[in-house]
C-alpha cells in the first residue's frame, strides 16, 4: 500500500479492495507485445460495464491518473458506448489514461512508442486505452484508424489473431465487425432490414471513381485474375463514405469493411496530382485510389501489404510496393 500513500484515503481503499489482485499482480507479467514493469502505479479506480448489448459482458475498465471516476467520464462515458457489439472478451481489463501525462507514462513503460490510441497485451488479458481520443475532433490524427470505435476494434483484432501483427489485426478486427453486424441484422425483423449493397457514397467525384475503378477491372482480364474475379463485386458492396481526413497524400483509408474517402480540398483524392503513374485525367488517379483500397480489402488474393502504419518510413515503402503490384496487373 506503501505506493499509493499519496492517494486519499478513499481512493486507497478502493485499490485495495479492486486492485490489489486484480491489476497489481496481474500486470507484473504483462508480456505479450512487449515486457512492461508494473505500469500501474498511479491512481485507479476500477468500473465495470455489464449487460452491454443485452448480452452478460463484464469487460472491466480501469481509470488511471484521477481520484474519482467522474474525471474520466469524458472517455468512459463514450467507451462504454462504443463497446457495445465488438466481443471484447468477458473478462478483458480496459485501462483507460486519463491524462496526457499518464498515457505518456503508460506508453513509455509499455514500449508502445508507434501508437497515440491504444496497445494490447493478449497475455494478461489488458488493452491500454490513451482516453484523449474522446476529446479530439474526427477523424482522429496521427492514426490510420478514424474514430474511437474503429480503434478498439482494431485492438479487437490483436486479441483475435493473438499476434502482433498491425495488417492482420486490422482484417481481424474487420471480420469480426461484420460478424456482429450480420448477428445483429439477423435479430432485426424482416421487414426492416435493408436488402442489397451497402449504401454507396453520392458524393459526385467519388460515384465518378468508382466508375472509373470498376471500368479499368472489367477492361482487363489480367486485373480480373488480379483482383480473384471479386473486384466489382466487391466494390459494389462496400460503403464509400467522404470524409475530412485532412491535406496531404492522403486519397482514402480501409476503416472496417468500408472506405473512408478524403474530401479535404487539399487532400490527394480532391486534389490528385497532374500526372500519375502515366494517367493525366483526375478521374483516372482517383479510380487507382479505389483499386488501391480494394487491393487492401482483398489482401489475401493480391498481397497488399498494410501501408497505415504510423512509421512513416515504413509506410512509404510498403504503399509504393503495393501500388507497384496494382500498376503491374491492371494497367
Amino acid at each position: 500500500m506503501k505506493k499509493w500513500a499519496h492517494l486519499p484515503r478513499a481512493c486507497r481503499t478502493v485499490l485495495g479492495l479492486a486492485l490489489a489482485d486484480r491489476v497489481g499482480a496481474q500486470n507484473r507479467g504483462l508480456t505479450q507485445r512487449r515486457t512492461v514493469k508494473s505500469p500501474f502505479r498511479l491512481g485507479s479506480i476500477l468500473l465495470f460495464s455489464t449487460a452491454l448489448s443485452g448480452m452478460l459482458q463484464a469487460q472491466k475498465i480501469v481509470v488511471v491518473g484521477v481520484h474519482t471516476a467522474d474525471m474520466c467520464a469524458f472517455a468512459t462515458k463514450p467507451l462504454i458506448r462504443d463497446l457495445k457489439g465488438i466481443g471484447f472478451p468477458k473478462d478483458w481489463t480496459i485501462v483507460v489514461a486519463c491524462t496526457p501525462d499518464v498515457w505518456e507514462r503508460l506508453r513509455r513503460k509499455g514500449d508502445a512508442f508507434n501508437t497515440v490510441t491504444a496497445f494490447t497485451y493478449v497475455e494478461s488479458r489488458n488493452t491500454v486505452l490513451n482516453g484523449a481520443i474522446y476529446q479530439q475532433s474526427l477523424p482522429l490524427q496521427g492514426t490510420v484508424h478514424l474514430t474511437p470505435r474503429s480503434v478498439l476494434e482494431h485492438e479487437l483484432g490483436h486479441i483475435l489473431c493473438n499476434c502482433d501483427d498491425e495488417a492482420k489485426a486490422d482484417n481481424e478486427g474487420a471480420k469480426s465487425e461484420k460478424a456482429q453486424r450480420a448477428a445483429a441484422k439477423a435479430e432485426q425483423p424482416a421487414s426492416s432490414s435493408r436488402a442489397g449493397a451497402t449504401a454507396v457514397s453520392q458524393h459526385p467525384l467519388i460515384a465518378k471513381a468508382i466508375a472509373a475503378a470498376k471500368a479499368r477491372i472489367e477492361s482487363s482480364k489480367k486485373c480480373r485474375r488480379f483482383f480473384n474475379y471479386q473486384g466489382v463485386e466487391v466494390i459494389d458492396h462496400t460503403g464509400y463514405y467522404a470524409l475530412d481526413l485532412g491535406p496531404g497524400t492522403v486519397a482514402a483509408a480501409k476503416v472496417g469493411e468500408n472506405i473512408a474517402v478524403n474530401i479535404n480540398p487539399k487532400g490527394a483524392f480532391m486534389h490528385p496530382p497532374a500526372e500519375f503513374a502515366g494517367m493525366h485525367a483526375a478521374e483516372d488517379v482517383r479510380g487507382f485510389f479505389i483499386l488501391h483500397e480494394l487491393g487492401h480489402q482483398l489482401s489475401q488474393t493480391t498481397k497488399f501489404e498494410w501501408d497505415h502504419s504510423e512509421i512513416k518510413s515504413l509506410n512509404d515503402f510498403r504503399h509504393d510496393l503495393n501500388n507497384g503490384r496494382l500498376l503491374r496487373n491492371c494497367y
